[in-house]
């Protein structure tokens, strides 16, 4: 989607529902135990700018910016920086501010900055665009969610435009705040190292018009703070610190995240779960020095964090479609342009709002599997409220077009009912709430099309040949 949720800002919500649940079961340590018992750490690719600093983490809090903060949680917070340096192999090039805010102060700042370029408006258009694939109901409200779940427990965070770490001075330092401000620290190396914004381009502007690579670099970024975070709770966290997380995990609570819809609930821990995935793919086939070559020709696809040994060399495939401003008219107003990927194919298979419109995950990841690029458009009517969705998909192999077509007819069936009509390489439903819906395919290409009268459908269909049968 055009505002794809890549918050590496909601530090405690985010790191906590995932790692701190993985760790409590014990498997991810696991893995942790049998990375560090494999491999070494290797030499790594040289900093993006100047040469390592000396004297960076200081034993004088007010020297490494802490003016004000207890000297024996600034001590602990310089020892997690040497250490994290030390598991990840990238020693710091420069010194990293740390600015104190109380937790109402450094939550009011997560939302302004998120919020700052984010309006209602925007919120609706993007509902709209997700209700059209099936993962919102019609009148959700996406602004008040992304705000109430913003403000839920945020516990600092790393900052890459002011190049900040932002610290809650109101708190003790736990074992969650210090496994967090590990993770937090991971991206102010990597920051110094590959810069996020200049270098990686992980940043609003950008992400609007790349989702794709937007969706796979955020997931490298976070999957390698998650897994360097989780070598230093295995290697130092201390017996007080492991209790402190599993108090945390028993009694922690997030309801505005745990009311979104399941969708939404999926891409947000997307970057962290997946990622973690990916990047440990990464470890495990040569250690530090192949995660930061991942760094130096990033992944571009979410195909390529769901399917590591596709990295680098499946790259997604450009597909096109038409200009459809001149079919529908000037009164249409075009509300997003941009691409799904293997990862929002499966979400939409997956994870629709309505329970009885969802594949199983098997399914829906056998069935997103093999996709090869695709290409969509979303059109309002603001005065009638109607809608004209056209997703075009192009798959792998014709293999893999009848495994995803077969799922596509059964999602179909699910979310609108009996078809009305129906021939080889074609499925149509009339009457639905989404208005006329038909699935075509031809060669290794799908393509689905939502529109609010027969006559706006045919107008779009004409627009689309060759791939109508």
């Amino acid at each position: 989607m055009s505002r794809r949720v890549l918050l590496s800002i909601l530090t405690l919500l985010l790191v906590a529902c995932v790692v701190v649940s993985l760790i409590s079961i014990g498997g991810v340590l696991t893995l942790v135990q049998h990375a560090q018992d494999s491999v070494q750490l290797l030499p790594t690719l040289a900093p993006a700018q100047g040469g390592l600093g000396s004297g960076l983490v200081s034993s004088d809090p007010a020297a490494a910016g802490f003016d004000g903060l207890d000297p024996s949680t600034g001590e602990q917070m310089n020892l997690i920086q040497a250490r994290v340096a030390e598991i990840r192999g990238l020693q710091p090039v420069r010194s990293v501010p740390r600015s104190l805010l109380t937790r109402q102060e450094l939550e009011q700042h997560v939302l302004d900055d998120f919020l700052s370029d984010y309006t209602p408006q925007e919120a609706l258009e993007n509902a709209i665009t997700w209700n059209a694939f099936g993962l919102l109901p019609a009148d959700f409200d996406l602004y008040n969610l992304y705000q109430a779940v913003l403000g839920e427990q945020v516990a600092g965070f790393y900052d890459s435009r002011t190049q900040q770490m932002y610290v809650v001075s109101d708190a003790g330092f736990d074992g969650l705040a210090r496994m967090t401000y590990a993770h937090e620290y991971t991206h102010a190396l990597q920051d110094q190292y590959y810069h996020l914004l200049d270098g990686l381009k992980v940043d609003d502007e950008h992400c609007a018009q790349e989702t794709e690579y937007c969706a796979a670099v955020q997931a490298l970024i976070e999957g390698d703070a998650t897994l360097t975070e989780l070598f230093w709770t295995y290697r130092y966290s201390t017996p007080q610190d492991q209790q402190e997380l599993l108090d945390f995990y028993q009694d922690f609570e997030s309801p505005a995240f745990d009311s979104a819809p399941v969708a939404i609930q999926s891409d947000f821990l997307f970057p962290y779960q997946q990622g973690l995935e990916f990047v440990q793919s990464l470890f495990d086939r040569g250690g530090w020095a192949t995660v930061n070559q991942a760094f130096a020709a990033p992944p571009v696809s979410t195909e390529q964090i769901l399917h590591p040994d596709s990295y680098p060399l499946d790259q997604p495939v450009q597909v096109e479609l038409p200009d459809l401003q001149p079919v529908l008219g000037e009164d249409w107003v075009q509300l997003d342009r941009s691409v799904l990927g293997e990862w929002y194919s499966y979400l939409v298979l997956s994870s629709g709002w309505q329970p009885d419109a969802r594949l199983s995950e098997s399914e829906a990841k056998q069935a997103a599997a093999g996709w090869g690029g695709d290409a969509y458009q979303v059109f309002w009517q603001p005065h009638s409220g109607e809608v004209v969705l056209v997703q075009r998909w192009l798959w792998d192999t014709t293999a893999d077009l009848d495994e995803f077509w077969q799922a596509m007819t059964r999602y179909g069936s699910l979310r609108w009912g009996p078809t009305t009509a129906s021939q080889e390489g074609m499925l149509r439903w009339e009457n639905t709430p989404n208005g006329q819906v038909i699935l075509l395919r031809t060669g290794e290409e799908a393509l689905w099309v939502q529109a609010p009268n027969a006559a706006v459908l045919s107008a779009v269909l004409e627009s689309m040949q060759p791939v109508a049968p």
